[in-house]
């Protein structure tokens, strides 16, 4: 009985294909890239925080805290805040020697 299920089901699915046109191995292919269909999972999770934001910025809502970027200095174990204040002190002493001509 187990075989015979098996058969019935693999001749509806077999069915299935044929009538989808899926039999054609050009749009089994192109149905089973997965390429594309990653791009568009990242698309949408882009869009779907952007109107969360949105939704919260219309609601008066506090935003979440924006995310911990990697820092951009040439030092291995870098601090964030270190960094930043690095680089303001960096864009002082230019402003200061400019200032100084």
């Amino acid at each position: 009985m187990p075989l015979v299920t098996a058969l019935l089901a693999g001749l509806v699915f077999g069915l299935g294909l044929i009538v989808s046109g899926m039999a054609d191995p050009t749009r089994g292919l192109g149905f089973l890239d997965l390429a594309g269909f990653v791009l568009a999972i990242l698309a949408g999770m882009g869009i779907f925080e952007w109107l969360e934001r949105r939704a919260r910025a219309r609601k008066g809502m506090a935003q979440p805290p924006p995310r911990r970027r990697p820092c951009a200095s040439l030092h291995r174990n870098c601090n964030p805040s270190s960094a930043r204040a690095a680089h303001r002190s960096l864009v002082v002493a230019g402003r200061a020697a400019r200032g100084a001509r």
